[in-house]
């Protein structure tokens, strides 16, 4: 990960935010660090506006498309941070020069990056034999939920299309509790929050505004009370015969109350008080 801070500082320190060219240097050590470079089989930039316009793109600044090996970025929309779009609360609450300005626009633009690779790494961690843990049942549960496993031959056509539909319409009404996109999130976070650290003190105040960014994401969707996103997340789509309620409940009597917040599971009155409720 060095390659990526030399660019980041590189480009940070002397006010300039990535271009394409910073952009596919790092997509190329990150395909390569990764040891992604022969699973991906290729990158999109797409440049037309009219791409981000429909319902499917409108607002994405990257995709990863687990069936075709594709990674796309969306460079209209990541060229909209650098003309000082997608300031947010905290970009507001500290005073931040010109180049630390240019720091928290390339975190932006390397975070989004991070995130799709993070899909990468998670249809890896799907696809690993070896691999029971929690995250990849969930992983998997949230992938056969999409790309249904109904049996096309002995249930027909309609009734495929039906539960396909269904299913997409489902899904989309609770994509902004998805499991993999808040683990996507919240670990491209913590990627950002590591290459920070290395840079030293004289970087504190960008660390601690991208530990905000993380420490914010991860309780904003208790917001509405103690059941945690995840938790709604699988009960709105519905357990199935890939996750049943006493797999969760097996898997969640293991895991550490940090570990189930970030996870993004149900906490008693008393946890949510002392974790989360200011």
């Amino acid at each position: 990960m060095d390659d990526i801070l030399d660019i980041l500082y590189d480009y940070s320190i002397n006010n300039r935010i990535f271009d394409k060219e910073a952009i596919s240097k790092i997509l190329d050590v990150l395909l390569t660090i990764n040891s992604f470079d022969d699973k991906i089989s290729y990158l999109i930039c797409k440049d037309d506006k009219t791409n981000l316009s429909n319902t499917s793109n409108g607002g994405v600044l990257g995709e990863y498309d687990m069936n075709s090996k594709i990674y796309i970025y969306y460079w209209e929309m990541l060229n909209a941070i650098r003309k000082n779009k997608y300031r947010t609360a905290i970009d507001e609450k500290y005073d931040l020069n010109s180049k630390e300005t240019a720091f928290k626009k390339n975190m932006f633009i390397l975070q989004t990056l991070f995130h799709e690779l993070e899909h990468a790494k998670q249809a890896q961690i799907v696809d690993d034999m070896q691999d029971n843990s929690l995250e990849k049942k969930l992983y998997q549960f949230e992938i056969n939920y999409v790309c249904v496993q109904d049996d096309v031959l002995s249930k027909g056509m309609l009734r495929y299309f039906i539960t396909l539909f269904k299913h997409e319409f489902i899904y989309n009404m609770n994509y902004n509790i998805s499991f993999m996109e808040r683990m996507a999130n919240i670990k491209s976070y913590e990627e950002i929050c590591n290459l920070l650290l290395k840079l030293g003190n004289d970087f504190n105040k960008l660390y601690d505004i991208q530990k905000e960014v993380k420490d914010r994401f991860i309780v904003k969707d208790y917001k509405d009370g103690l059941i945690g996103p995840t938790t709604r997340f699988i009960s709105n789509l519905g357990y199935t015969k890939y996750f049943t309620k006493n797999d969760l409940l097996e898997a969640l009597s293991e895991l550490s109350l940090d570990d189930r917040i970030r996870y993004g599971f149900r906490i008693t009155e008393d946890e949510y008080t002392k974790k989360i409720k200011k």
